[in-house]
């Protein structure tokens, strides 16, 4: 199955990422409350989370064409939210890409798969 090491990598970034998600709900909430603060705290938690995946891509021994469109839509996705709730230009634009690589993630994933299964 897994070694320690590998286990303690997963753990590392399962844990930044939960941790991350969870500043990014207290920051929603103190912009839902009108709270002072929440720019400072969405833009730190929103930037935490591409910064992990790209280091796990970094450390992954097999990386697939699927692992590099994954890092491309979290880094739009994650820059599009923040400048969205920064109230800045294009933050819709890159969301909308973001839709539009998920897609094509989508599919990736799928053709892979079944290209897989057919070869069994």
């Amino acid at each position: 199955m897994f070694s320690q090491s590998q286990l303690y990598k997963q753990r590392f970034y399962t844990s930044g990422i939960r941790i991350s998600i969870g500043i990014i709900i207290i920051g929603v909430l103190f912009k839902i409350m009108h709270w002072p603060g929440y720019k400072e705290i969405l833009l730190i938690s929103l930037s935490v989370i591409p910064v992990l995946y790209f280091i796990w891509l970094i450390r992954k021994p097999e990386k697939s064409q699927l692992d590099l469109i994954k890092v491309v839509w979290v880094v739009v996705t994650y820059l599009g939210a923040i400048l969205t709730l920064l109230h800045q230009l294009y933050g819709h634009e890159l969301l909308q890409l973001s839709y539009f690589l998920f897609w094509i993630m989508f599919f990736d994933f799928i053709y892979v798969t079944y290209r897989k299964a057919e070869q069994a």
